[in-house]
């Protein structure tokens, strides 16, 4: 099952790109659902105050990158796979 954050997905409404669309299709034909996961826990990071010298754990939370990013299970082949089904699919349909 494809899996996608919860920011990762906000980011992809609020940009409404065709190429956030495109992923969106790859991973929905590849694994046939996504799951939308929380985001991940912050991560710590130690900051030095320049003026002190003192040392300070900072969280840093989660921010979603410039590109969608969902996670796919499925391989590649079997994505292939499904694609080819679905274009033979297609064209076996008769056109009016």
């Amino acid at each position: 099952m494809a899996e996608i954050f919860k920011s990762e997905l906000a980011e992809a409404m609020r940009r409404r790109s065709a190429g956030d669309l495109e992923v969106i299709l790859h991973a929905l034909d590849a694994d046939g659902s996504i799951t939308v996961a929380d985001d991940p826990a912050p991560e710590t990071e130690e900051s030095t105050d320049p003026d002190t010298g003192e040392t300070t754990e900072v969280e840093v939370p989660y921010a979603p990158g410039q590109e969608l990013s969902i996670k796919v299970d499925a391989d590649e082949a079997a994505a292939a796979e499904a694609a080819a089904e679905a274009e033979a699919a297609a064209a076996e349909e008769p056109t009016a």
